[in-house]
């Protein structure tokens, strides 16, 4: 039992921290709620009936643990980011793979994902999941489904619903800063 756990943990430590941080916006938060996520999940261990969705259990054990923590501080329409925080934002949105860009675009990538994030965190906490979990994790609608507790259907029509919110946050960001798309990108 502990070495399966042991795998599982080192298998999705970092995408459950990467999917917390992304939901909550706060770095020490996300590791306090990995820490509980993999708790939860290690005295639950014996209860996995299917060890082919750990990782769909894992991320349904951080979701709800988010959402718990979210109704805890009534966070559900703001997470303020500080300098920390956005620097991890970054860097979790980021692959190592940009480490070799200009500097220029590297500003650009930053500041571009900092726009994100915040367009991100002002979306209610089913919009935010479901496009961490679909279009940054890469997981299917099944998948989805199976961590959020909606049908597959459902799930895709949260996405769609998701994708015009976030398009419309990022609308009402931009004019508020009397700015455009081709300025932050």
């Amino acid at each position: 039992m502990e070495a399966s756990f042991t795998e599982a943990y080192e298998l999705h430590v970092d995408a459950i921290y990467r999917f917390i941080l992304r939901l909550l916006g706060n770095p020490t938060d996300a590791e306090d709620m990995t820490a509980e996520t993999f708790l939860r999940a290690y005295q639950s261990w014996s209860e996995l009936l299917d060890s082919a969705s750990v990782r769909a259990w894992l991320f349904r054990i951080a979701y709800n643990g988010c959402i718990d923590l979210m109704r805890q501080r009534q966070r559900y329409w703001t997470v303020p980011l500080d300098t920390t925080a956005a620097d991890e934002m970054a860097q979790a949105f980021t692959s190592p793979a940009t480490s070799t860009e200009t500097p220029l675009k590297e500003l650009i990538r930053s500041e571009s994902v900092e726009f994100l994030q915040e367009a991100l965190l002002q979306l209610r906490p089913i919009d935010r999941t479901v496009l961490v979990l679909g279009e940054l994790e890469g997981t299917s609608n099944r998948e989805i489904a199976e961590i959020v507790q909606r049908s597959e259907t459902a799930v895709k029509s949260l996405r769609q619903r998701a994708r015009k919110a976030l398009r419309d946050e990022v609308l009402r960001l931009l004019k508020q800063r009397n700015t455009s798309l081709k300025d932050l990108f």
